[in-house]
């Protein structure tokens, strides 16, 4: 069934900087959803693959007016919830190659058709198809220092083309690829065991605009992105001293 703010929305949505109305005459989706799954595995290689096909009636989503609405605030692009008979098809592949015990390459693409079954027009929206391929190392345990590992990724994303013409404010931006790396360890202090570690996205500062992302109307998305964790396990007490009390 819609939910609350597709049914009742009515104004400025702050976290998107856009206008969203929402309709009280949405009726509750009906789908038919067909999925396979295969798997194979080898000593070295597994993969796994996922195919489904779900035709959606009544099916919700958020449509641009290409009006803006004026407000006191400026001028903010507008959506209301929608509703088609829709057919969602696509698949989901996953490689895993070990070159060596600690050698290994991950490959991943996800594709997505949507199609709105009146008008055989693609659906606005629409995440485009991915591609990432990472490669990942990991060491030897040693005495103190176990789990540790490096990986480095590139994610590619194309460009957006399966979208009806003049039906959004901008036009889908252009594909891009991320280099991402990160890496870890955990430490073993006495007896305490410490997890470290360190990721950076969009390694190459590159810069990009994602076309589910509203924001992409305004602004580019976040470059450089540089994240260090650390993570200290530890417990109040131990289930002896439950017992002692």
């Amino acid at each position: 069934p819609p939910n609350i703010n597709e049914l009742f929305s009515n104004g400025l949505h702050h976290g998107a900087a856009s206008i969203e109305i929402g309709d009280s005459t949405l009726v509750t989706e009906k789908a038919i959803n067909l999925s396979v799954s295969a798997d194979y595995k080898r000593k070295r290689l597994s993969i796994v693959f996922d195919a489904y096909s779900n035709v959606i009636n009544d099916f919700i989503y958020l449509k641009p007016t290409l009006v803006p609405t004026l407000t006191i605030k400026g001028a903010f692009p507008t959506f209301v919830h929608d509703q088609v008979n829709a057919h969602l098809r696509g698949v989901d592949l996953t490689l895993n190659y070990a070159f060596t015990k600690e050698f290994r390459l991950t490959s991943k693409a996800s594709i997505l058709r949507a199609v709105n079954q009146t008008t055989r027009e693609h659906l606005v929206m629409m995440p485009a198809d991915r591609f990432e391929n990472s490669l990942e190392y990991n060491f030897k345990d040693i005495e103190k220092v176990k789990k540790a590992y490096v990986s480095v990724s590139m994610a590619s994303v194309l460009k957006q083309t399966r979208v009806p013409e003049d039906m959004d404010y901008a036009n889908p931006p252009e594909g891009y690829s991320l280099l991402n790396f990160a890496a870890g360890m955990d430490i073993s202090l006495k007896e305490q065991s410490i997890s470290i570690g360190i990721s950076v996205n969009n390694l190459l500062n590159t810069r990009y605009r994602d076309y589910l992302n509203r924001f992409r109307y305004f602004a580019d998305e976040m470059g450089r992105n540089i994240s260090l964790r650390v993570k200290v396990p530890f417990t109040l007490f131990t289930p002896k001293s439950i017992y002692n009390q």
